[in-house]
């Protein structure tokens, strides 16, 4: 049986930002910063697809991407190739030591054709 060693696999490189407080003479700010770039590798999991009365359609996709372990939070936001996964759960990868997996959304909505 030839298995892949799992570092082989990750060959994404996504960005993670995380969110930050900007103070200004206004008051506070919620922005995202670019905290780190890693390697890792995405999966898909599942997809649907929702249209409502109003010609409104909202796709809810749902992902897997391994990691090293670092220091993420559920807070932060991954990017790859300008789309924006949000992040649902980490947990360890308890079969592979020194990873983690991250099970990220990616939502979109669309209004009128496509």
């Amino acid at each position: 049986m030839n298995k892949k060693v799992l570092a082989s696999r990750l060959n994404n490189r996504v960005e993670i930002f995380r969110e930050v407080i900007e103070k200004s003479e206004l008051g506070d700010k919620r922005i995202h910063q670019p905290y780190k770039k890693v390697w890792a590798d995405i999966i898909p999991i599942s997809a649907n697809s929702t249209t409502t009365s109003e010609n409104f359609e909202y796709t809810n996709t749902k992902f897997k991407i391994i990691m090293r372990k670092i220091d993420i939070i559920q807070t932060d936001i991954i990017y790859y190739q300008g789309i924006k996964y949000e992040i649902d759960y980490i947990i360890p990868a308890f079969n592979k030591n020194n990873y983690i997996e991250v099970h990220c959304n990616l939502k979109k909505e669309y209004y009128g054709e496509l």
